[in-house]
């Protein structure tokens, strides 16, 4: 009788775990990218490198490109002081096709001919749904939900080369996470 009940404990002792939640939870790849927002310094670091390499390695220009690398180190500490760090995660299927069905819904039937605001749309929200949370160069964190609204604004005010780093690596992301997807099973182990 005690090694029957002894069984049961056992059993019972066993936890639980939602099978849901460990799926919503499944790793997708993440990667992070440092976004500059101070593009005037970038501008002015860059034509004093290319002022550096148009000038050579000469001797009779060695102090000129002392003086030279020395204002570029300078702007480029204070561009790493504007600097924002992206943490982007790949996004599931349910996500995408939340996004799709949101679209459907603010625009219409998206077999309609092609429409600019919703392919924005449809591509900010994507990336807001990628955006896991950003550091600045303090290492304050903004770890909050991000919306198609504040992508759009970001949008607006990153500069554009800078912006264009952060659909780069969501495509990068997008895409391994559809391989990912497609490589493993549902239990989880390696298709053949």
């Amino acid at each position: 009788m005690a090694e029957s009940e002894n069984i049961m404990e056992t059993a019972l002792a066993k936890g639980t775990f939602s099978v849901l939640a460990a799926a919503k939870g499944r790793a997708y790849p993440q990667d992070i990218v440092d976004v500059h927002t101070d593009a005037e310094s970038a501008y002015k670091a860059q034509a004093i490198e290319n002022r550096i390499n148009d000038l050579g390695a000469g001797e009779e220009n060695a102090n000129l490109v002392n003086t030279l690398d020395t204002e570029r180190n300078a702007l480029l500490a204070t561009m790493k002081a504007s600097s924002l760090t992206f943490l982007l995660r790949g996004i599931n299927k349910g996500t995408t096709d939340g996004i799709i069905a949101a679209a459907k819904e603010k625009f219409g039937d998206i077999t309609d001919p092609p429409n600019y605001e919703r392919a924005e749309w449809v591509t900010l929200s994507y990336l807001a749904a990628h955006i896991v949370s950003v550091t600045d160069a303090e290492n304050n964190v903004d770890d909050h939900f991000f919306t198609v609204t504040d992508v759009q604004e970001l949008a607006a005010y990153l500069p554009e080369d800078q912006f264009r780093k952060l659909l780069a690596l969501m495509s990068e992301l997008t895409f391994a996470a559809t391989y990912f997807d497609q490589a493993v099973s549902v239990d989880f182990s390696q298709r053949r």
